[in-house]
């Protein structure tokens, strides 16, 4: 485990080589990281180590968008390299907060659209007997 994870638990640091710990090891070298940096690094398939380090498997790293000098960016809280163990907890926590939210509307917009849903299949299964 280098400096720059200092106060962060090594469960939360993916494996070396990986996609993810090479974008983690980014974010952590910079304020902010543009698109293309990222693009020219890991390649076109970014979204996977991006939405791992942010998810359950490393433990909600929170990753904030942004835009610098006109393109697409992201920036690593500064919590994350306070080496404060108690201010990485808190950003991890506000990350699965976050998560958790838009779970929770995905599940719930996905209930209000079963009945339509359902009625669809039915429209759909008449028009081919019908056929």
């Amino acid at each position: 485990m280098t400096f720059k994870f200092q106060g962060i638990s090594s469960e939360y640091i993916p494996a070396q080589g990986c996609k993810a710990h090479i974008l983690i090891n980014m974010l952590t070298d910079t304020e902010v990281l543009t698109e293309q940096a990222i693009l020219n690094q890991i390649g076109s398939n970014y979204r996977s180590p991006l939405q791992q380090l942010e998810g359950d498997r490393y433990g909600h790293w929170l990753i904030i968008r942004c835009e610098h000098k006109g393109q697409k960016a992201f920036a690593l809280d500064p919590r994350h390299k306070s080496g404060d163990p108690l201010q990485d907890r808190k950003a991890r926590a506000e990350r699965w907060v976050s998560l958790k939210k838009v779970s929770l509307k995905q599940a719930t917009t996905e209930t209000e659209r079963c009945p339509r849903a359902k009625r669809e299949l039915q429209e759909a299964l008449e028009n081919k007997k019908t056929a």
